[in-house]
């Protein structure tokens, strides 16, 4: 298994939680990281990490021709070394990187891609490669169907769609919602993709019809700084508060009766799972991909038309006012623990790894 890294991130989550499945299960499991750093993520005893440390920033065109160069050859050789019997690769430029490296090996290549392909996020060249290599790979894993639909026709062994699982660490707890605070919840990077700037917008639209009520956002970011200006501008400052990164999404959840994600795009977001699972009323723009893969309209959570901030406003108010609308949806909600069960998931995984499967 191959990835840039294993800081605290979503995709990271999951590609440990597959690792250290497959190894519980017996496989023999090798990790690559093309960094340098240390798991975030704890690792099964049995599992070999291989840290190359080579994903220093490039300085032009040519020093990073030169770096994906050492790359490509210091992960030809761990492939070589490892002698796996498939690999599994999680994004994009790491599995352009994977599929050259192996090529002429013999060995599948699984890629698996964590965004929305539609946000092209890559610089142009990323995407062309993108395009060139993925041909070659044995199989395509996307966590939605509709990013699905992007990679149809691409590889030779098609497009596996995979959701992300809860795994065991969230339970679900519906009857803290008559316990928590006066508290709507939001979690994840401080970055533009997050849409952070677009939820308090519209909870500023919502601060005077419900007064008692706060916001509370998890996370660490390039972008704090800038929303911070915004909280004060919109006069939030009591009413907003940013926490940074939290180790407990659980306690988060469990603070709070509401939890809404104001992401412009996605991937498969965990902590919208994370947020059913724990038994949290929930709202979510209904953004690329996601959010309506996982939301039962109007059955375990409310979706909002994509960017759409006066929606946004009117849902969080209408969770805020309907009290028995609130608890119905967080009752329901708690069923994302047995749609996305470990077991139901990572037998999709496990699929992968039969032979010829790929």
């Amino acid at each position: 298994m191959v990835i840039s890294s294993l800081r605290a991130g979503g995709a990271e989550k999951i590609f440990a939680f597959v690792a250290n499945h497959w190894a519980a299960c017996d496989h023999d499991v090798s990790v690559i990281l093309l960094e340098g750093e240390a798991p975030f993520y704890e690792m099964n005893k049995s599992v070999a990490v291989t840290r190359l440390g080579l994903m220093a920033p490039s300085q032009g065109a040519l020093n990073a021709m030169a770096n994906n160069a050492r790359r490509l050859g210091a992960l030809r050789r761990a492939l070589k070394h490892t002698r796996p019997s498939a690999i599994v690769s999680f994004m994009t430029e790491v599995n352009v990187l994977t599929i050259l490296a192996a090529a002429g090996t013999g060995i599948p290549v699984m890629v698996c891609e964590r965004v929305d392909p539609f946000a092209n996020l890559e610089k142009k060249s990323w995407r062309l490669l993108r395009r060139v290599a993925y041909p070659f790979a044995a199989r395509i894993v996307t966590q939605t169907k509709g990013a699905a639909r992007y990679y149809e026709g691409w590889g030779r062994g098609g497009v596996a769609v995979i959701p992300n699982t809860i795994g065991p660490a969230i339970n679900a707890h519906p009857a803290a919602q008559t316990d928590a605070g006066d508290v709507i919840v939001a979690m994840g990077r401080l970055e533009p993709q997050k849409g952070f700037d677009l939820l308090l917008n519209a909870f500023g639209k919502i601060k005077e019809t419900h007064p008692g009520w706060k916001l509370s956002i998890y996370g660490g970011g390039t972008e704090r700084t800038a929303l911070e200006r915004q909280r004060a501008a919109l006069g939030l400052e009591n009413r907003v508060e940013f926490h940074g990164k939290t180790a407990d999404p659980a306690g988060a959840f469990r603070s709070a009766k509401i939890f809404v994600l104001s992401s412009r795009f996605e991937g498969f977001p965990n902590v919208l799972l994370e947020a059913m699972a724990g038994g949290l009323a929930v709202a979510a723009f209904d953004c690329p991909w996601g959010p309506g893969e996982i939301i039962r309209n109007g059955a375990d959570g409310l979706l909002v038309p994509p960017g759409d901030v006066d929606a946004l406003a009117g849902v969080m108010d209408r969770l805020i006012t309907d009290v028995d609308l609130r608890l119905r949806l967080s009752s329901a909600a708690s069923q994302v623990t047995e749609r996305f069960s470990t077991a139901r998931v990572m037998a999709m995984w496990d699929e992968l790894l039969r032979p010829g499967a790929a």
